[in-house]
């Protein structure tokens, strides 16, 4: 916890409730856990877009299902709590990362992976918390991954040397429904 006083301590708790601690350790976890898993999951795409796209349909349906069955589980997503934007933060981080590392000076210079990876992360707060079902949600991460896979090379000629032959190249998408809730 860092060089906190119990009494800071104390009085983050009483403000968040007790076990708030625990909390924020159990959303570290989670977060480190999931975090790996896109990694190792977006290995598998050929194309920027469907990195893209895989990557934010995973993190915004990690939780899903859990609060489907136990709607009390949505503190673990509610923004409002700090361990939740520092695991949202960490998943931004990742992004900028991954867009990063596609090494394409992006066709708006304003759009800096950091700016973009922003921006994605808080659409993606609006997608969860406005999608009425799982298919929704999915249709509305893959149009954001186009709209930032082509702000990113918009630019003539670079959609043909990344591979990306359209929406659903790879069909992240559907790969994705047909995972476990």
């Amino acid at each position: 916890m860092g060089n906190w006083t119990p009494r800071y301590l104390a009085r983050v708790e009483t403000f968040y409730g007790p076990g708030y601690f625990e909390f924020a350790a159990v959303l570290e976890t989670m977060t480190a856990s999931l975090l790996v898993d896109i990694e190792r999951r977006i290995g598998d795409c050929r194309t920027l877009h469907s990195r893209i796209e895989t990557a934010c349909s995973l993190w915004t349906l990690s939780g899903y299902g859990l609060v489907q069955v136990h709607p009390d589980a949505r503190d673990l997503f509610d923004a409002r709590f700090p361990a939740v934007r520092t695991s949202i933060a960490d998943f931004q981080a990742f992004l900028a990362g991954l867009l990063d590392r596609a090494s394409m000076a992006p066709a708006v210079p304003q759009l800096r992976p950091q700016r973009l990876a922003e921006t994605v992360t808080l659409s993606l707060q609006g997608i969860k918390s406005y999608t009425s079902s799982r298919d929704h949600r999915l249709d509305l991460i893959e149009a954001l991954a186009t709209a930032v896979y082509d702000s990113v090379v918009a630019r003539p000629g670079l959609r043909a040397a990344t591979g990306h032959t359209g929406i659903g190249a790879d069909a992240p998408a559907e790969a994705v429904r047909g995972l476990p809730e």
